[in-house]
């Protein structure tokens, strides 16, 4: 969830299906990420169930039709993808494939940095 402060987020496009997603998943990639960095927004977003459909719901929820339009909208063509938004500036940058944190510590550095040199404004609606 975004706040007034927060300045990036990161979105991960994934599926239940995607061999490098499950390995990041097995990792956890992205929970340790979130540990050592609590002021980013961390959003996961699965765009497909274990058959590999799109269902628009499942028992648990998830609205994968959703997310495969959220996909769409951000031109995802890989699994996973991970993609920075700085608040104000939209999209700074994205990461294909499966990423280790040390990939993902990297990135975030590169995208802190642009983030403190842009003029911020509250998030818009992409």
């Amino acid at each position: 969830m975004t706040d007034s402060t927060t300045q990036i987020r990161i979105l991960k496009f994934g599926s239940k299906t995607c061999g490098a997603c499950l390995a990041m998943m097995k990792a956890k990639v992205l929970e340790r990420f979130q540990e050592k960095h609590p002021e980013v927004a961390v959003v996961s977003l699965d765009v497909s169930d274990a058959n590999g459909d799109s269902p628009a719901k499942t028992l648990d929820g998830v609205d994968y039709e959703k997310n495969s339009k959220v996909a769409d909208d951000y031109e995802v063509t890989a699994l996973p993808t991970i993609i920075f938004e700085v608040k104000g500036a939209g999209e700074v940058g994205r990461l294909e494939g499966a990423a280790t944190l040390k990939q993902l510590e990297d990135s975030y550095k590169e995208q802190l940095e642009y983030s403190s040199r842009s003029d911020l404004i509250p998030w818009g609606v992409k």
